[in-house]
């Protein structure tokens, strides 16, 4: 799946990522930092801050804060890159 949301994410297909995520969460597999990378990049690709503020929220509840693939692509650090 994190394959998928990779090629979801090089796009910025936000609606198709969710859809991923809803299917790895329905068949009870746990979502990893590389798969909310991936959320996080798309969400940044689409200059979709609700979102990547959103993901935020599960990442940090998941701790995966220190993951220098998320931390790439937090919404702290981005968005100054994307609305700056």
């Amino acid at each position: 799946y994190n394959t998928l949301l990779s090629a979801c994410a090089r796009v910025g297909d936000v609606e198709r990522s969710l859809q991923v995520l809803e299917r790895i969460k329905d068949e009870e597999l746990m979502p990893n930092a590389k798969t909310y990378a991936e959320l996080l990049k798309c969400a940044y690709i689409a200059k979709d801050t609700s979102l990547s503020f959103t993901l935020w929220g599960d990442i940090k509840e998941m701790g995966f804060t220190e993951n220098p693939k998320i931390v790439k692509y937090s919404p702290i650090v981005r968005v100054g890159d994307v609305w700056g």
